[in-house]
């Protein structure tokens, strides 16, 4: 906060969640407001700010569980804009030590064509409580502008499309 603008340089961050009987909900709200020598995406005054809403849930049905949920950004500075986030999930056990999880994401570039589709799918096999191997696919389908790239680290151009293959052993 500086002395005479008491906006400048603040952030208001709220988180709500809820787990019942093989349901859960969840919802946050983060806002960050500029100021002078602020230089994430060019929010250099107090008037500039960046905000984030979320939703999402989930519901266990059979062996498994489905969940959905909303990422909205509402960017306000010089080059203001609006984009969501959207996705579902499905995380299912196939067979008592194979389970499935598999989640189709939307980037949302509001009032554009500049959008992503980015489905992604995971095979894991149980070999105890703390280790599994597992297999991932994704594919990035860049539509318009973005060049999202499907592991999040690799270079991509504009509206191309990307297909990744990652095998693993996870032990916690």
């Amino acid at each position: 906060e500086l002395a005479g603008d008491h906006k400048a340089c603040t952030q208001l961050s709220m988180l709500g969640t809820y787990d019942g009987d093989g349901w859960g909900v969840a919802a946050a709200y983060d806002k960050l407001r500029g100021g002078p020598g602020i230089r994430f995406e060019d929010l250099n005054a107090s008037k500039y700010y960046d905000l984030r809403t979320t939703l999402n849930g989930y519901v266990n049905v059979f062996n498994g569980r489905i969940g959905i949920g909303w990422i909205g950004r509402k960017h306000e500075s010089a080059t203001r804009y609006r984009q969501s986030i959207s996705w579902v999930s499905l995380t299912q056990e196939l067979a008592p030590l194979i389970h499935l999880d598999a989640t189709l994401y939307r980037v949302n570039r509001r009032h554009s064509n500049d959008d992503a589709w980015f489905p992604v799918a995971r095979l894991r096999y149980l070999l105890s409580a703390r280790t599994n191997p597992y297999a991932t696919a994704g594919y990035m389908d860049n539509q318009g502008a973005p060049a999202l790239s499907v592991d999040g680290q690799s270079p991509s151009v504009a509206g191309t499309k990307q297909l990744g293959i990652a095998l693993g052993i996870r032990h916690n």
